[in-house]
Formats: C-alpha cells, sequence, structure tokens
C-alpha cells in the first residue's frame, strides 16, 4: 500500500498544491513537449553521517521540482511520477512519459502509482486513472466503472483485487477487470487509507474510523482518539500487518489484533505516510516537518533541510531492491539515501576541517589521531574530541602518533622532533637523540623496542635509552617512512635510499634479481603468519618478498591504478589498502595466488567517496598510516577528516546490475551526402532489421545499479566479428562504424560496484541488408561477366601480332582493366579486415573527442591533458589516412607509371595492408629483407598487385594446416644485377605436373576465383622485363620467386 496524503488540513493544503499544479502542468507539459523525452540525470552529493544523500531537480534533467510516487517493476526500472509527467529512471537517464508521446497515459500531473502482483502499473493523474499492461498503457473511466476522482492510496488482496481510495472519501474495489464502488464509511467527503489484510478483508482508516469490510457493512475495529485528520496515516507491513500512526503513538496491527505499541513523543503530526524498510524501521513523511525513522526498539531519527533534506515537506519514502531510500520532496526534487560503507569523521558543524596526518589504536579504545596542524585527538565511534593532554604542551604540527605497550603515548612533530607523554604530561626529546626534528616514522616491534625517524636518520629507544642506528650497522644517512617486522623477528624498513631488512646493529641493503636497489617503495606490510614483506610500489601495485624472491601484482591485475600510501591487516583474512582512488579490500590468498601466477586477477573491492569517504588525499609518507582498534575498526588519516570501517560488518554488494539494451542508432545517406540518423527504441524488442548502407551503429545500453550507478563497468561481444569479450570499463555505449552485410548479435554484461557481474546480461540480434550488388546473385553475374572479359582478352593476345599499333594498345588497356578488376576481387575478400583497420583509428578519435568534450564542460581546464587528447586524434586521424590512400593506389585505374621502386618498401605496404587477414588466418611473417637492395624501375601499383597476388595465394594454401605450421616467409636479395623476392609458403603445395601449367589463364585449385592471378602476375612481371616461377618443395610447400633488374644508378 502506497499512502500519500493524510488529514483535512493535509488534504486541503493537497489540493491547494494540486489545483496549483494544475495551473501549472500546461507550461510543464509544453516545456516537456519541447525538450526531449530522454534527459542526463547529474545530481549532487550531500554529506550525512549516516547516509550518502543525493539530489536531483530541475538543473539535473528532472522535470518539474516535486516527485510523488515512486514504484521499481521487475525489470529494475525505477518510475516515479511529477507534476509533468511520469518518469522511468535507470540511474542515469530520465525518461518522460506524458500523453504527449506516449498514446494510452492519462494525461500529466502523476499523484499516485502502484505496482500489483500481476506487473501492471497504475497510475493516477490530474486527468484520470491509466494502467500499463506490458508496454501497453490504457486510460480507464466510466465505461470500466471508474467514477473517482484522484487515487490517495492503493491496496491489493493477494488474489490481486484491488481498492483504491479516493481523496473525496471514496472507495473503490477493482476486481475481474471491473471497478464497483463500496460505501463510504465514517466522515463522509473524508479519505481514507487502505489496506488489505492476510484474510482478504479491506481495512480504512481516516481521524473518526478505523475498521474493516465484512463484505456487507464496515466494521469498526480501533477506537479512534479525538485526532486532527493530519495526525493519522497507516500503510501496510512486510508481514502481512499494518502500521497505524495515531498522533503521537505508531501501532502494528496482525490479523485485527494489536502486536506492537511504540510512543513517539518527538513526533510532529501533519503527517503524509509511511514506508517499512527492509530492517524494520518505519520511515514517516510528514507535510512540513520533514522525515521521520523509527527502528524496532523505538529509537528514532529526524531529518530536516539542515540535516540534507532538499524541502521540508515530504510525499514519500520508497526503499528499492539495493536497500537505498527514495525520498520525494514537495518542491524540492528526487533524493536518494545511500547507506555509507565507510564512515568519516571531522571535528563538528563549524569547526576547521582537520588535516589527520597519523592514527594509531587506544589501550582505551578507540584511537589517537595526530593532526597537521590542530594537534593531537581521541576519536572512538561517537566521534572525534580533542585529547586530554594540554594543547599548550605539544606542538601543533604533527606527523605521527604511537601508543606503546607501557602506556606512553610517542608523537612526532614537523620541527619540533618527538615528545612523549605519559600520565597525561608531555616531554620533548632532544633532536639529536632521535635522528632529527621531522618526526616522521614511529614503530614498536615484538621485543618492545620503539624505532623512529627524524627526517636525517633512524633511532630506536630500548631499556630507557635512545641509540642511533646509521653507519655502522649498514644505513646511510637520511630518511625512513615506514618500518615493519616479519614473523622472523626481522626488521624492515622504507629509506631514503632504498629498502633494508636485518636486525639493530646490521641491516642489508634489499635489491631486485639484476642487483638494482628497490626505488619508489612507499609502504611496507608483513603478511600473517609468516615471513612474507608486501611493499607497495610508487607507481603502482604491489610486490612480495619470500625466502628472497620479489613478485609483483600491478593493476592490471586487479588491483587499483595510482599509489597505494598505506596498508593494513583487518584480521579477518584481508588486506586493506589507502590509494590514490579510495580505500581498496583485497584477499591474502588471492593476493598470493595473483604474485604466484595461478590465479590471473584479484578481486578488489574499491571504496571512495561514493561510499562514504570524506576525500580521496590520504596521508602518506608518514608512519603509522592505518589502525586497527581494539573492537577491530579500520581507521585511516586524511587531509580532509577521518574514515572508519568495521571489516567484520562489510560485505560486497552482492546484488548483480540487470542489464538492458535501451537504443540503437544509425546514420544512412540523405540527399546532398547528407547523412540521417535514424534512433530505435530497442528495449525488449527481438531483433532489429536495418537497412542496406547503415554505418556508424551507436548501441546504448544500462546496467541498473542505483547505489553507484556511475560505477558500473561493462563488457560486450559483437558476436560474427570480435573473439571475446571487450572491455567497455564505464561507457554505455558501443560504436561500430562499417558493419559489412550480415547477421550479428550483440551482447552485453554489467558488473556492480564491487565487481559482482550479471553473466547473462542482455543480447540484441540484428541484421545489416546488403546492397543489391553485395548479394550473391550479382556476385555470380559478376563472375560471369569477369570471366567473358578474361576470354576476351586472351582472344586479343592471339590477334595482338596482326593488328595495328592502335588495336595494341586497346588490348593493353583492356589489360590494364583486368588488373584494375583482379585488384578490386583481391580487396573485396579483405574488405572485412580493412573495415577493421579504419574502424580502430576511428574509434579512437571519437573516444578521444567525446574525452574533449567532457573536459571542456570542467573548471579549471586540464590544458596539458586536452592537449594529449587532441595529439592522439591527429595520429589517429593519420592512421586511417594512410589505410585509405593505399587503398586508393589499389583501386585507381590508370595508365603504368613506372619510376625507380623499393621492393622492400612495396612488400611492407602490402604487408600493412593484409596485417588484419593475416591474423585472422592465424598466419605468423617471417620477412628477410636485404637492407643492401638497390631499386627497381617498377610502376608501383601493378608490382603491389603481384605481391599482393601472391600473399594471398600462401595464406589460401595454408588454410588446412595446423595453427603453428602456418608461416610466411618472405626474403628479399640481389644477384648479378638483378633483385629477387621470394614467397614460400607450407602449405600443400603445387600438384605433380609441370609449375608453368599453373600461369596460364583460367588454371586454379581453389574453389573460389576465376585462375586468373598468376597468369596476370606474369604478364606484369614480363611487361617489366622481369619473370614470376615457381619451385615445388620436396615436402610440403611452395615457393614463387619475382625478379627484376636493378634500376640504372647515376
Amino acid at each position: 500500500m502506497n499512502a500519500i496524503f493524510a488529514g483535512s488540513r493535509g488534504l486541503r493544503t493537497a489540493f491547494r498544491h494540486l489545483a496549483v499544479a494544475r495551473r501549472h502542468v500546461v507550461l510543464m507539459t509544453a516545456f516537456a513537449l519541447a525538450a526531449d523525452a530522454s534527459r542526463l540525470a547529474a545530481g549532487t552529493y550531500r554529506a550525512d553521517s549516516e547516509y550518502l544523500i543525493k539530489t536531483w531537480d530541475v538543473d539535473d534533467g528532472l522535470p518539474g521540482t516535486s516527485a510523488t510516487a515512486m514504484v521499481q517493476t521487475s525489470d529494475g526500472y525505477l518510475w516515479f511520477g511529477t507534476f509533468a509527467g511520469l518518469v522511468k529512471f535507470n540511474g542515469t537517464d530520465f525518461r518522460i512519459i506524458n500523453s504527449s508521446n506516449t498514446p494510452g497515459f492519462p494525461g500529466a500531473g502523476v499523484i499516485n502509482l502502484y505496482l500489483d502482483k500481476a506487473g501492471r502499473l497504475w497510475v493516477s493523474t490530474l486527468e484520470g486513472l491509466g494502467v500499463r499492461e506490458g508496454e501497453t498503457w490504457r486510460t480507464l473511466g466510466r465505461e470500466q466503472g471508474w467514477t473517482a476522482d484522484y487515487v490517495r492510496t492503493f491496496a491489493e488482496r493477494a488474489n490481486g483485487d484491488l481498492l483504491f481510495t479516493g481523496f473525496e472519501g471514496s472507495l473503490t474495489e477493482y476486481s475481474k477487470g471491473r471497478f464497483n464502488s463500496l460505501p463510504v464509511p465514517g466522515e463522509k467527503g473524508m479519505g481514507s487509507f487502505g489496506y488489505a489484510d492476510p484474510e482478504g478483508r479491506w481495512w480504512a482508516v481516516q481521524n473518526h474510523f478505523i475498521g474493516l469490510w465484512n463484505g456487507a457493512a464496515w466494521t469498526e475495529m480501533v477506537p479512534v482518539p479525538p485526532l486532527n485528520p493530519s495526525e493519522v496515516a497507516a500503510a501496510g507491513a512486510r508481514d502481512g500487518g499494518m502500521w497505524l500512526l495515531l498522533g503521537d503513538v505508531l501501532l502494528k496491527f496482525h490479523s485485527g489484533k494489536e502486536v506492537q505499541r511504540v510512543k513517539l513523543p518527538e513526533a510532529s503530526g501533519d503527517y503524509w505516510s509511511l514506508m517499512e524498510d527492509h530492517l524494520g524501521r518505519v520511515w514517516i513523511t510528514t507535510n512540513g516537518a520533514g522525515l521521520f525513522r523509527v527502528s524496532p526498539g523505538g529509537g528514532m531519527r529526524h531529518w530536516t533541510m539542515p540535516d540534507g533534506l532538499a524541502a521540508q515537506s515530504i510525499r514519500f519514502a520508497f526503499e528499492d531492491r539495493e536497500n537505498n531510500i527514495w525520498i520525494g520532496a514537495n518542491g524540492g526534487g528526487l533524493q536518494k539515501f545511500t547507506e555509507k560503507r565507510i564512515r568519516s569523521f571531522s571535528l563538528g558543524e563549524g569547526a576547521e576541517r582537520p588535516n589527520f596526518s597519523s592514527v594509531c589504536p587506544r589501550a582505551a579504545g578507540g584511537v589517537w589521531l595526530a593532526s597537521y596542524g590542530q594537534g593531537l585527538f581521541q576519536a572512538d565511534a561517537q566521534g572525534v574530541k580533542s585529547s586530554l593532554v594540554p594543547r599548550e604542551s605539544l606542538p601543533l604540527v604533527l606527523q605521527s602518533v604511537l601508543e606503546d605497550r607501557a602506556g606512553r603515548v610517542w608523537v612526532g612533530s614537523y620541527g619540533d622532533g618527538f615528545h612523549i607523554v605519559e600520565n597525561g604530561v608531555a616531554r620533548a626529546v632532544s633532536p639529536e637523540r632521535t635522528g632529527g626534528a621531522n618526526g616522521l616514522a614511529l614503530f614498536e616491534d615484538s621485543k618492545g623496542r620503539i624505532w623512529m625517524s627524524g627526517g636525517q636518520g633512524v633511532a630506536v629507544y630500548e631499556n630507557g635509552q635512545f641509540h642511533a642506528v646509521g653507519t655502522d650497522a649498514g644505513l646511510p644517512p637520511g630518511a625512513a617512512f615506514c618500518f615493519a617486522e616479519g614473523s622472523n623477528g626481522i626488521l624492515w624498513m622504507v629509506h631514503d635510499h632504498g629498502v633494508y631488512a636485518g636486525t639493530r646493529d646490521h641491516f642489508e641493503q634489499t635489491r631486485d634479481a639484476s642487483g638494482q636497489a628497490l626505488r619508489g617503495i612507499t609502504v611496507l606490510s608483513p603478511e600473517p603468519g609468516g615471513s612474507t614483506m608486501w611493499m607497495a610500489a610508487r607507481d603502482g601495485g604491489l610486490i612480495r618478498w619470500r625466502a628472497g624472491r620479489l613478485d609483483a601484482v600491478r593493476s592490471g591485475a586487479g588491483l587499483p591504478e595510482g599509489v597505494i600510501s598505506g596498508l593494513t591487516d583487518d584480521a579477518t583474512g584481508h588486506l586493506w589498502m589507502s590509494t590514490s582512488k579510495g580505500v581498496a579490500r583485497v584477499d591474502w590468498q588471492e593476493l598470493n595466488a595473483v604474485a604466484d601466477r595461478t590465479l590471473p586477477r584479484v578481486r578488489c573491492v574499491l571504496l571512495d567517496v561514493s561510499d562514504g569517504l570524506p576525500g580521496m588525499e590520504f596521508s602518506s609518507n608518514r608512519q603509522p598510516l592505518g589502525a586497527r582498534d581494539q573492537k577491530g575498526k579500520l581507521w585511516f588519516p586524511l587531509l580532509r577528516g577521518a574514515a572508519v570501517i568495521d571489516p567484520a560488518r562489510f560485505a560486497p554488494d552482492p546484488v548483480p546490475p540487470q542489464v538492458h539494451m535501451e537504443e540503437m542508432s544509425y546514420l544512412l545517406p540523405g540527399a546532398e551526402d547528407a547523412d540521417r540518423e535514424i534512433k530505435l527504441t530497442v528495449l525488449g524488442m527481438p531483433g532489429v532489421s536495418l537497412p542496406a548502407g547503415s554505418r556508424r551503429l551507436v548501441l546504448r545500453y544500462s546496467g541498473l545499479g542505483f547505489a553507484a550507478p556511475e560505477k558500473i563497468n561493462y563488457q560486450v561481444m559483437l558476436e560474427g566479428r570480435d573473439a571475446g569479450w571487450q572491455d567497455m570499463r564505464r561507457q554505455n555505449t558501443a560504436t561500430f562504424y562499417e558493419l559489412p552485410a550480415g547477421h550479428y548479435t550483440f551482447r552485453v554484461r554489467a558488473a556492480n560496484r564491487d565487481g559482482v557481474w550479471n553473466e547473462t546480461g542482455a543480447a540484441l540480434p540484428f541484421t545489416v541488408r546488403p546492397f543489391y550488388w553485395e548479394t550473391a546473385w550479382f556476385r555470380g553475374g559478376g563472375a560471369a561477366l569477369l570471366m567473358a572479359l578474361g576470354a576476351g582478352v586472351a582472344w586479343r593476345s592471339a590477334r595482338r601480332r596482326h593488328l595495328h599499333m592502335e588495336e595494341r594498345l586497346e588490348a593493353q588497356q583492356q589489360r590494364a582493366e583486368l588488373e584494375h578488376l583482379s585488384r578490386v576481387a583481391t580487396l573485396s575478400e579483405l574488405s572485412g579486415s580493412l573495415a577493421h583497420e579504419l574502424n580502430q583509428p576511428l574509434a579512437i578519435i571519437l573516444s578521444n573527442a567525446q574525452a574533449a568534450q567532457r573536459m571542456l564542460s570542467r573548471e579549471p581546464l586540464d590544458v596539458p591533458e586536452l592537449t594529449d587528447i587532441l595529439t592522439d586524434i591527429v595520429s589517429a586521424d593519420r592512421r586511417a589516412g594512410e589505410v585509405i590512400q593505399r587503398l586508393r593506389a589499389l583501386l585507381k585505374r590508370g595508365e603504368c607509371l613506372f619510376a625507380p621502386e623499393s621492393l622492400n618498401v612495396l612488400t611492407q605496404e602490402v604487408l600493412s595492408l593484409t596485417r588484419q587477414d593475416l591474423m585472422n588466418r592465424g598466419i605468423s611473417v617471417q620477412c628477410s629483407f636485404s637492407p643492401e637492395l638497390p631499386q627497381v624501375l617498377a610502376d608501383r601499383v601493378q608490382l603491389q598487385q603481384v605481391v599482393l597476388n601472391l600473399i594471398t595465394n600462401a595464406c589460401d594454401a595454408m588454410t588446412a594446416n595446423k595453427p603453428e605450421d602456418r608461416i610466411l616467409h618472405l626474403t628479399t636479395a640481389v644477384e648479378k644485377g638483378r633483385v629477387r623476392l621470394a614467397v614460400t609458403d607450407q602449405g600443400c603445395g603445387l600438384p605433380p605436373g609441370d609449375p608453368e601449367h599453373w600461369f596460364k589463364a583460367f588454371v586454379t585449385t581453389k574453389g573460389h576465383g576465376l585462375g586468373l592471378g598468376l597468369s596476370i602476375s606474369r604478364s606484369i612481371m614480363q611487361a617489366h622485363h622481369g619473370s614470376l616461377n615457381a619451385e615445388r618443395h620436396a615436402r610440403q610447400g611452395t615457393t614463387f620467386l619475382l625478379t627484376l633488374p636493378a634500376a640504372a644508378t647515376s
């Protein structure tokens, strides 16, 4: 049951709002008609101790200033009402539905919504009542028996019968497709809350009557105290019972009996609706007093505008399947309450935000927090407060803090060295005894010794004495930033000059396999239960030291990109990292498996500001930088506060996003070379057929995860083209520029914010129809025409010695045409690969251009990054231009133009053109090109045609080979003034007989082709005063040998 308005005062206010809305709805609808039906939802975050509050208003694309009701359909979409229409929401985009764009929809001005057990969506608007069944909307009126006005509440029996209560006091039953009006109980003209109990009986609740319908009459069940209409509200409970709010008392009824009573002394009255969440907490919305939440034990929390509400008047509270709480504000838009997964602490309202530099556990509970500029603090679950140590006795600029086993508190400061607090009294330690006055790091080892670095050296406190640890122990002068101890008692440290390990009197520098010192290490952490030491690298990832061996786990193996500044074990089998991307959690076992190369990737949960972090700037190059308190909670210091998380209660989000194909667009050629963009809504469609000539196909999809939609990751695959899944990261569109005609299936899958994948995903089959010249019948006709043309050439060749010079020129022109057609035929076989060659740079250009558009909308503008993006666009454009220039050269018709050419360069250009086709066939190429090769006098296009034909024939000959035996050898050399190119394959070889037979016209062993390639190639070589011959190998394979005279040099 969804309750919206309550009480006479609330009713009068409601109708005032409705009257104003009725006047404004015309303007809103007109605006909606002019606007696009899908709007980008941006939204802003607001801080709260328990929730992240995100708000959408008209500036973020919300169609109107009020959200009136909400439901979530089985496909995962959220639907909510506004006075400008109904909105379908996928977490990022608003799609507006009203009578102007949706046939059968009952006008704008949505008052209430309800999703029944059959999946039908009911909507009550200012213009009437409507229902959506499947994808079809219809308006219900007097023909179906509907005579009431706006629906105040909906209720439903187990058998699907519905009860509608109206603001004007009506109660209407809907059963078997017909409406039936029920008598009005209590005070006439006073709207009721409706409810269906587990026995299937209708209840009505108002300030003068609470009772049930026995099939013939209303029976009062609960005495009603003297109350105003606005002090009464009711809603269904999750267990089938009913929540009843009477003044300052919250009651729960089940099967007609009271089962719970909670006194609410802080309740204000003027209630709008009730909603129970998955934890049994009841949310109360009010008309002017904000939002209340009542826990099962009776505790109450109250939100008003200073607490983050967008308005004081709240129309509804709704919980989605991910347990986000959605709030509809009257005049304040739509809000989402997402529970923080990591809590943050600062100093409270009005206080300067502290820059926390270090944290350590307190023996008395909670932690000590050192701040850079405000001194020492202590913190626990209740918050952060000043320490008991007088502020004037300690420096304010602190960098490290440690409470040792003896109860002493050590603090390191910037410029004032180290101080020790004992029994509430602080005393300074001379910098000469602690390695300097810049107190960077503090650490207590298993023997109770305190290790420290003052910025210029290292010292240890043992048995009441300070001892310098320097060159006598193998340490050079300089600062240490982090200490750690393995289970074997070996002490490790990150030093200015690298990583060192050893005992108090003897340290050695740790080196990699090449003997180089380890540089750029930021922090150390021992693995529990062993002598393994983990190190964080400044350039990203982790390094494991185990038994003298170093193994790396980089960001490409699942770890977040960026700098790792802190490592903290949570004693539950996980390692937590503070990084430049947020707080990350990984499993120790998976981390070792990746380091052992038995697992490709580690599963990593990354928490950032969308999970509750107060910022992303963690303290670094100090110690300690993470703490586990006595209750097992982990604390992290940041420049904008402190963050804490309970690992024992934390669990990754288990709900994968529901995935949908939403929209397809493509370009078609229009008049005067102007392209037309066609858009299709493909949600729920079984397939799509695209007309011939369709190009730049854009597919838009969505993964419905409302807790953090901006962190949804996608993978896509185009069956018929892609061999596997393509990682799109967080991009929800895929673009294909030139797809050949054929049948395809586009698949997409998505992962939620914690990397849980919806493996099923969504699929859209589609067909790109061919042009008539791409059809089989047309190609067959073209082949016949080509054969006839070849016969004509042979006939003319037989008569050529009897004809005049003009006839010889005509024959040469026919041969040029045939060579051109042969080139076209060869290139047509490579069309798919050539399209791929062009798609890659074009996709790079598009993605970089879109990134540049987003950057231009940000302040301040990142000019270096924008310059890099534009450089990438220019590079990709040049690459596409090179491919097109090669195609134009091979496809053009023209006279033979002999010029000095490099056979090495010509062959490499042909390899570039066929690169993708070679990859698709699984053929590897081994080239041995003579660097001293002289140039030859040749027509560039004709010579490339010969090389292309020989490479294509070699690839065809190796089709039946095993993948490892598909090797193509290309060799160039110079011998006795002639330049030679050898093309050698490992294929089936030439059939027995005279090899010269295969240079005749129309001779072929292929299932396709005309048998003209070798004949034309030899003719071209003869015109170049060269030769083309074939050699059969003894075992398998064939070598085609092309020779040309070297060009004369001046």
